[in-house]
């Protein structure tokens, strides 16, 4: 189990945080760190549950980091949900089934 997502970018992006005053750390380059991480952990794992949370319902205010943020996240999401057999948002605690693969006989 990967718990959680929006903590490891956090956590990726203010491991660079000079990185931000300085030069500006490519949004590309932070992607590719935590897909290429999580792919390695699928990759030798039977089974991989991610936990993440949803902080792109509320409006993002005009801050460079926030909308970094905001950016990054909506795009692991998509990149893992694409990724994923099945994938799930759990509303008030009650699972709702948002993607099931169907494996096709034959």
């Amino acid at each position: 189990m990967l718990d959680c997502l929006t903590t490891m970018l956090s956590n990726e992006l203010f491991a660079h945080e000079a990185d931000w005053v300085e030069q500006r750390l490519e949004k590309k380059e932070v992607f590719q760190r935590i897909w290429q991480g999580i792919k390695e952990i699928a990759d030798y794992s039977s089974q991989v549950v991610l936990v993440s949370n949803e902080v792109l319902n509320e409006p993002i205010l005009p801050n460079e980091l926030l909308v970094t943020y905001s950016e990054l996240l909506g795009k692991l999401h998509q990149k893992i949900v694409r990724y994923a057999e099945s994938a799930y948002l759990v509303e008030a605690g009650v699972p709702l089934l948002m993607k099931m693969h169907v494996q096709k006989g034959g």
